[in-house]
């Protein structure tokens, strides 16, 4: 059953308070039946506190950390700072228009080389806002050529063009013109994967590679108990059945047949999928589809590997 909630009135909390400059909280509670955290809030609230304790002043709350952004300045804002440095000095100029000094510095650094030819002057060029708009028109430009690429793809076409934007820049861009990133659809991963000995539990993963402009796939199969490496394999150019199917059966021949196997596939070029399956006791066979390709290796003889083996390799 749920407790009632105790309201108390004005002349009841008077009363408690009273009491509280006399004794205390404690004893004021204790005395007149109240929770000690009711009367410490009503104390805390009127500022009450026992006769002879000096008050604790309230803690003074301190303000958030303002995160400072870099302001852009026009060449005829930086003009008119330069010349007021110049008639001034520095520190005038950068008490005046709220400007750091280091910057100040700068402009004149880089005044002074233009002057010897050596770089473009702070005082000329395009203001930040035309820049920004012709970077913002690249962008666009760029997404209507390639209506099918994101914003990563986009930078990485204006970066072959010389034109480096950042990835989150071409993205707000693209969003404000009315680009949707494309919704990913996650599946939850709550199966577990735990072996108690060894050939319990093996894990094929495809690495793929590039070496000397060749494409390599080697494919790697551990044995989840020990993390011992039970067989390997490598193919040049795509990720074939053949090869999964050879080096499973090489591996089984020489350490038995594992129980249940789980298949990665883990090409950089292709989206990942799993596949696993839990073999009968016999352990005489194997069924493993990972995206489109369908492998099956047929075992006879016993789990040794001993005996006919059969492959099989299909597109599902």
């Amino acid at each position: 059953m749920a407790r009632k909630r105790s309201s108390y009135t004005s002349e009841q909390k008077e009363t408690v308070l009273a009491t509280v400059r006399a004794k205390g909280v404690c004893a004021a509670a204790k005395e007149h039946g109240v929770p000690q955290s009711c009367v410490s809030r009503w104390a805390a609230t009127a500022g009450v506190t026992r006769t002879g304790n000096t008050p604790v002043p309230a803690a003074t709350p301190v303000p958030a950390a303002t995160r400072h952004v870099a302001k852009a300045y026009t060449p005829s804002q930086k003009a008119e700072v330069l010349e007021h440095a110049s008639a001034h000095g520095v520190t005038a100029a950068s008490e005046k228009f709220g400007i750091s000094r280091f910057s100040i510095y700068d402009w004149q650094r880089k005044l002074a080389k233009a002057a010897k030819g050596e770089g473009p002057s702070p005082t000329s060029g395009p203001a930040p806002a035309d820049v920004e708009a012709q970077r913002d028109r690249e962008i666009l430009a760029e997404w209507r050529k390639h209506p099918g690429l994101g914003p990563s793809q986009i930078v990485n076409q204006l970066r072959r063009g010389g034109v480096k934007v950042a990835v989150h820049t071409a993205r707000r861009v693209m969003e404000d013109a009315g680009y949707r990133p494309p919704k990913v659809k996650r599946k939850p991963h709550d199966e577990r994967y735990e072996a108690v000995r060894p050939n319990h539990l093996w894990h094929l993963d495809f690495v793929h590679r590039n070496i000397n402009r060749s494409s390599t796939f080697t494919l790697i199969l551990i044995d989840d108990y020990s993390r011992y490496v039970v067989g390997h394999g490598v193919d040049e150019g795509a990720e074939r059945a053949e090869m999964v199917c050879r080096t499973f059966e090489e591996a089984t021949a020489r350490h038995g047949a594992a129980r249940r196997r789980r298949l990665t596939w883990a090409a950089t070029s292709r989206p990942s999928a799993h596949g696993h399956e839990k073999v009968p006791g016999d352990e005489a066979g194997r069924d493993v589809t990972v995206q489109r390709v369908t492998v099956t290796v047929s075992l006879q003889g016993g789990a040794g590997g001993a005996g006919k083996r059969s492959k099989q390799a299909s597109m599902s």
